[in-house]
């Protein structure tokens, strides 16, 4: 026998992206990166992924490809964004997440490339007419060549300008606003681990120059919100709060390290902004262990475990059951909805995607039943896009792209999933 899981009404279903993973020709400072890292990263994929990648045959060539790592056109939605959100609505989804590239809109400080914004606003002028929701971030990672770094005093100054600019000219149209996409991704990748993102001098495994980074993220947010809601108070803005699960099975000091890690990125780092929220922007994808040793700190924390038997294509621990843990405890944490706003498997193959968001979604549903308020679901990703330092190797697309035409196909699990947000309730075996 079947169950019906019966999802709110007016719940969001829809589909995430980023602008520099998908839109192609930008000039940020990862494009000016990633041609002088793309040797490296193609000579050190077979001793980075053989073992962790589960069809490492089948991905093989293209990650030991130098051009894998290079952005370059990306999957071409800039010019193609209205065939992307017409073929999101005929799928059945309702929402659409995507990001403003802030060094398309200010190239040099202070000068704003009026061209370029109503290109967003022409994406945004799109999806209604297709009756999708837009959700817009403001930053998702890339910076303007000339962005010196978060931990700069200027920094909250320079991105609050930014945002005014883009908020004047959207402005109510879009109502879920998203200032700074993962800041914890963003200090860590940034200021902590270094060597696979681009990184400002002087700042890689500098935990000073990281705590001034996350100090002015708060104020860059703060400023932004005060300013959004002053002009359009119906809007709604959030932070993303990116989850992980951790687990540890260890020794005593591991376990209270797990439990302080857990406290620091999952709750801490957003005290202080839980006055200027009106929603928790969620990014769920994984569990990681936590094991002390030797090695910097960055180090003790591998998303490699051996606690789950469903794995991403890169070897990720898949552990649905933290999705529940995450929205039960940041809804009472912070006493606002949660909106889902990334959770996604690369799965070239597309043979584990719909049991990955069946599995999620049924969790998702059971921290509804207990109290929660989830506003929507967004999978990660629209498209196979460009997926940072690991380049186009993964895909997460609902839809395949080719990498020489661009041309679209829907994954079957696109259109299982396009059924599922048209029924508004997701079926499972009772």
């Amino acid at each position: 026998m079947s169950k019906k899981l019966k999802f709110p009404d007016g719940f969001l279903w829809g589909a995430a992206t980023s602008a520099h993973q998908i839109e192609g020709g930008q000039h940020n400072d990862w494009t000016e990166w990633e041609p002088t890292v793309s040797k490296r990263l193609a000579r050190e994929a077979p001793a980075r992924l053989k073992e962790l990648v589960y069809n490492w045959a089948d991905v093989r060539d293209e990650a030991k490809d130098p051009n894998n790592y290079i952005s370059a056109k990306a999957t071409d939605h800039f010019t193609r964004y209205k065939e992307d959100i017409k073929n999101l609505s005929k799928l059945g989804l309702n929402s659409f997440a995507f990001s403003i590239e802030w060094s398309r809109i200010e190239p040099e400080p202070g000068i704003f490339n009026h061209e370029a914004m109503q290109h967003y606003v022409d994406v945004v002028d799109t999806c209604l007419e297709h009756g999708v929701a837009p959700v817009i971030t403001l930053h998702h990672f890339t910076n303007p060549v000339w962005f010196a770094g978060w931990h700069e005093r200027h920094a909250p100054t320079a991105f609050e300008k930014y945002a005014q600019y883009v908020f004047d000219a959207i402005g109510a149209k879009a109502k879920y606003w998203i200032t700074i996409n993962e800041p914890s991704a963003v200090i860590f990748m940034r200021y902590l681990k270094g060597d696979v993102w681009p990184a400002w001098p002087k700042a890689e495994n500098n935990i000073f120059r990281a705590l001034f980074a996350y100090r002015n993220m708060v104020r860059a947010h703060r400023r932004s919100y005060n300013y959004m809601k002053a002009q359009k108070p119906s809007v709604k803005v959030g932070f993303v709060h990116g989850w992980v699960e951790f687990i540890n099975k260890g020794k005593v000091v591991s376990k209270l390290l797990t439990q302080f890690i857990s406290w620091i990125n999952n709750k801490a780092i957003h005290r202080p902004i839980h006055k200027h929220i009106d929603f928790v922007a969620l990014h769920y994808y994984l569990a990681a262990d936590v094991k002390v040793g030797l090695s910097w700190p960055s180090k003790w924390v591998s998303q490699y475990g051996q606690h789950s038997q469903l794995k991403t294509q890169k070897g990720w621990q898949v552990y649905p059951e933290g999705i529940q843990t995450a929205i039960s405890s940041l809804h009472s944490h912070y006493g606002l909805p949660i909106f889902v706003t990334e959770n996604g498997i690369s799965d070239s193959s597309d043979t584990y995607r719909q049991q990955f968001i069946a599995q999620h979604l049924k969790h998702i549903h059971g921290a509804i039943e207990s109290g929660a308020e989830v506003t929507g679901y967004l999978y990660w990703s629209l498209l196979d896009n460009f997926e940072w330092s690991e380049g186009y190797w993964e895909k997460f697309g609902l839809f395949a792209v080719d990498p020489k035409t661009k041309e679209r196909s829907a994954r079957g699990s696109a259109k299982w999933y396009g059924q599922v947000a048209k029924n508004n309730f997701l079926e499972i075996d009772s």
